[in-house]
């Protein structure tokens, strides 16, 4: 809900580092859409967590289907955050290796950066570093708790109010036409 920029990237062959350092490029190539981005994301941090959330996501592609989805959704606060989206091949397996991942990422950082939420209703509102949840063959993952129960409730059937709006068609038709990369921005309502 409130989706105004969406952004599908290929699971290239298990690198999706590969994949964000291509996205830069094409963000870099144009001035214009570059500082879009970098007000869209409204934040150094922001954009960082939006890398971080891409790498850490990258090493663990090959349990991810051919598909890893960003949304964002921009709202009055500063408190919307990138949620990131993909199906998951194989859970068990995928929970074992991103099991092994955070363990390392957070002994590095010497506190917990990322985690596995286990019960939605717990997860935090604005987490300390990034959550993930794992479940019915979808990841989720967000540095915000609200935006993890509020893309699993629509997963699981709930009503979205963004599959009526315009935008949603508009993405909707790209990939009846066969779009690999997509990165759509809804101007109209951001400006």
């Amino acid at each position: 809900a409130g989706t105004m920029v969406w952004i599908a990237l290929p699971n290239l062959s298990n690198s999706l580092q590969q994949t964000q350092r291509i996205l830069d490029e094409k963000i870099a190539e144009s001035p214009s859409l570059a500082q879009w981005w970098s007000e869209m994301l409204r934040s150094t941090g922001n954009e960082k967590k939006f890398h971080d959330m891409i790498e850490k996501i990258g090493a663990l592609g090959r349990y991810l289907g051919d598909e890893v989805a960003v949304a964002m959704a921009a709202g009055e606060d500063d408190d919307r955050a990138p949620v990131l989206l993909a199906e998951v091949t194989n859970e068990a397996s995928f929970r074992a290796t991103l099991e092994q991942e955070i363990a390392g990422i957070n002994s590095r950082e010497g506190k917990p950066v990322v985690r596995i939420v286990e019960d939605l209703a717990t997860a935090p509102e604005n987490g300390e570093g990034m959550l993930l949840w794992i479940h019915d063959g979808l990841l989720i993952a967000s540095p915000h708790g609200s935006e993890l129960r509020e893309v699993a409730a629509l997963a699981a059937g709930g009503n979205n109010p963004f599959t009526g709006t315009s935008f949603h068609a508009r993405i909707a038709q790209s990939y009846r036409d066969g779009a690999g990369w997509l990165f759509a921005a809804d101007l109209h309502t951001l400006v």
